[in-house]
């Protein structure tokens, strides 16, 4: 055999057993590449850390008949999940009057109950968001939260509740649900609004500790497509906001406060619902900036 073919076939056998090594170890960089993308993407989540900033003071009133205002706090920084609900017929300020809730809103809409609200407390509220009620079931159509029937407490005489399972145990109800039972019109306001409590905690601390939500996606993107779609949403939160709110929604999940909810302290009168001067005095703290 010449030397020209003893070299050819060297060359031949060395190529083929070069190839297989060469796509080996291409595979393994790709392997340890993607891991280590992955780890990247991790160390910049875990590098987010809650500023001062990340707050957001927040006036919910669904728009239906049957009208209750949520007052929310969500605050990184703190590590804070608050909720504060006023009866629809919580006697409020209107400039020298006095009006309910609902007739304030249903004369001149959301801004009417904040500017009452501010009137009240001397605290300026940051963002107001007054959806319809098919928004919020969108919003959190993939969040299921259980409700004790031993928590609910004068709720308990609420005959729609035994309707969805919850008459002597526990069972868990959907945001289509929810709606249904914040819009009959026989419930009283007080219990309207201890509803109201229940459910709005309890929606707001399943998001937040148990992502993701339905279409694998959660509230933080969940909530920055719902702004940026046609929902009917009046609200004042920008397009600069919504970035914000992402990312309030990203440290909370990361970190989930335990979400307290109640009915804003009053009485109940012929002329209406009393806030009393600890109410008053809760909704101030409520409102309050961060120190």
């Amino acid at each position: 055999m010449s030397r020209f073919r003893i070299f050819l076939t060297s060359a031949i056998i060395t190529l083929f057993c070069l190839i297989p090594i060469y796509m080996l170890v291409i595979g393994i960089s790709g392997v340890e590449t993607d891991s280590q993308a992955v780890a990247g993407e991790a160390q910049n989540v875990s590098k987010l850390s809650p500023t001062q900033e990340d707050t957001l003071t927040l006036l919910l009133v669904p728009r239906c008949e049957q009208t209750v205002a949520a007052m929310i706090r969500l605050d990184a920084w703190e590590n804070r999940g608050e909720i504060m609900i006023l009866p629809e017929n919580t006697l409020l300020p209107v400039g020298e009057a006095e009006q309910t809730l609902k007739e304030a809103y249903d004369q001149r809409g959301p801004l009417q109950l904040r500017s009452s609200i501010e009137q009240l407390t001397g605290i300026d509220f940051e963002r107001y968001l007054a959806p319809e009620h098919a928004a919020l079931i969108e919003l959190f159509r993939g969040v299921t939260p259980t409700m004790h029937w031993d928590e609910l407490g004068q709720l308990q005489n609420l005959a729609m509740l035994r309707r969805f399972a919850y008459n002597g145990g526990q069972g868990t109800i959907s945001a289509q649900s929810a709606a249904l039972l914040l819009t009959q019109e026989n419930t009283a306001p007080s219990l309207r609004a201890q509803l109201a409590a229940n459910l709005f905690g309890a929606f707001l601390q399943q998001a937040l500790s148990h992502p993701p939500l339905a279409s694998d996606s959660d509230i933080a993107a969940a909530s920055v497509e719902w702004f940026r779609s046609d929902q009917q949403l009046l609200t004042d939160i920008s397009a600069v906001d919504i970035y914000g709110v992402e990312r309030l929604f990203r440290l909370l999940m990361a970190n989930p406060p335990e979400v307290t909810a109640q009915v804003v302290p009053g009485k109940i009168t012929p002329q209406g619902y009393v806030l009393s001067s600890e109410g008053i005095a809760r909704m101030t703290a409520l409102l309050s900036p961060t120190q």
